[in-house]
């Protein structure tokens, strides 16, 4: 949903022009059923286009199959090479199938979509073996869309090392205790360092010194 107002923001008026004719050539008498799933998606229409199309009465039923459908055909017409858009979802490790099934459909109709770059991430640590997560890929691969896995480990003990010397404004050797500290705290994690790192600022752990300047 969010998505229709970044389209909104970041194209002239002739593109947003020629988005909305294409997603009502696309969508036809359902374009109202976009409206219902992406309310956001009222933004891209001029008012006059609005008045035409949006508002018509529609089967109000919505299958996750036609849900589907729509999402699909909405990211293939938004979505070009010379408009390419990044999508970023975390924590898939929380991910049902149905939500997989949905991300699956937005990417997997190769023919149409040329535009897409998907980054999913998930906790390796709080998922099972059998998680949707491990067929949504291997789905996706089925589907020849090409696939790159990555795995992120920790920050060892020097980089969080530098990462608090940059963050307190100190020589790395004036924070090394410290930064030891954190790193058996939370492995390396750098979410986890920044958390505690914060939490030991609210609590006046760690304050600044205007004697010491730092």
């Amino acid at each position: 949903n969010d998505l229709c107002i970044l389209i909104k923001e970041r194209n002239s008026d002739e593109e947003l022009l020629e988005i909305q004719d294409e997603l009502i050539r696309v969508f036809g008498i359902n374009l109202p059923k976009l409206v219902r799933i992406l309310p956001n998606a009222k933004d891209i229409f001029s008012t006059q286009a609005s008045t035409l199309h949006l508002y018509r009465k529609v089967d109000s039923e919505l299958t996750f199959k036609g849900l589907c459908f729509a999402i699909q055909c909405f990211m293939s017409v938004i979505s070009a090479k010379s408009r390419p858009i990044m999508i970023f979802l975390d924590d898939l490790q929380w991910a049902d199938n149905m939500a997989l099934g949905l991300i699956h459909a937005a990417l997997s109709d190769a023919s149409k979509i040329t535009g897409i770059f998907f980054v999913g991430g998930y906790r390796n640590n709080e998922i099972q073996e059998d998680h949707a997560i491990f067929s949504f890929i291997d789905n996706l691969e089925s589907y020849q869309i090409g696939t790159t896995k990555l795995d992120l480990d920790g920050m060892e003990e020097q980089d969080v090392n530098m990462m608090i010397s940059d963050a307190l404004a100190v020589f790395p050797r004036n924070c090394r205790a410290l930064s030891s500290a954190l790193f058996q705290k939370t492995r390396g994690n750098p979410l986890f360092v920044i958390e505690l790192l914060e939490s030991l600022v609210k609590r006046k752990i760690i304050r600044y010194s205007l004697r010491k300047r730092r």
